[in-house]
């Protein structure tokens, strides 16, 4: 529901490929991760690339401040390297 969507404040998300590689090892079709925490977006490259041509992905780790860059032009990686850090921390606490 909308309450329970609001109260989140870290949300986690994991892009795989169409056809899954090995159902006992995830990793092997993970294209992406995603952490929001706020207003902050990281996306981590996954071991694949996708396996249809419509799909994207990212070439490296991509930064986003959702506040002020809501259609993501700009990634801030190389210069938030502390933010970086903290949400791919979260984001290792979460896929285990």
């Amino acid at each position: 529901d909308r309450a329970a969507m609001t109260a989140r404040q870290t949300v986690f998300v994991e892009a795989y490929t169409h056809d899954i590689a090995d159902l006992q090892d995830p990793t092997k079709s993970l294209v992406t991760q995603v952490v929001i925490d706020g207003w902050s977006k990281l996306l981590i490259p996954g071991s694949r690339r996708p396996d249809k041509a419509y799909t994207s992905a990212p070439e490296g780790i991509e930064l986003f401040d959702l506040k002020t860059d809501p259609l993501e032009h700009h990634n801030l990686a190389a210069t938030r390297p502390d933010e970086v850090k903290r949400l791919t921390a979260l984001q290792a606490a979460a896929w285990k």
